[in-house]
């Protein structure tokens, strides 16, 4: 089962777009395949089996960046104080999307085991 995945493959560029329909084809093919093969591992962590890893890197990013970014705006719009301000929020955030994530993963997993 693979819930809430999200796969994103990489868009075609053509330099040279005169093509016979079948060396398209072939381009075509060629290049959704690698790239659908890169998204394999994508959708293996959202396996139900595993928990819901790829979630949980996902939420992992986001804590991380509000961590980073929170502050950072502070500081520039408002100086130190909200500096310190925006670092207590994306330390929150940070909290919060690995709990909820963690979570999330551990129910998935038992409730998987218990099938």
């Amino acid at each position: 089962h693979l819930e809430g995945t999200w796969l994103s493959l990489k868009p075609l560029q053509l330099r040279h777009p005169l093509l016979a329909p079948d060396g398209l084809a072939h381009l075509l093919g060629r290049h959704y395949m690698t790239s659908g093969l890169l998204q394999l591992a994508v959708a293996l962590g959202s396996l139900d089996i595993f928990g819901d890893v790829t979630r949980l890197v996902q939420a992992w990013g986001v804590g991380v960046w509000h961590l980073v970014s929170m502050p950072t705006h502070g500081a520039m719009h408002g100086g130190p104080l909200h500096a310190l301000t925006g670092l207590a929020r994306g330390a929150s955030e940070l909290v919060q999307q690995t709990t909820f994530a963690t979570v999330s993963s551990v129910l998935k997993y038992m409730r998987r085991t218990r099938n």
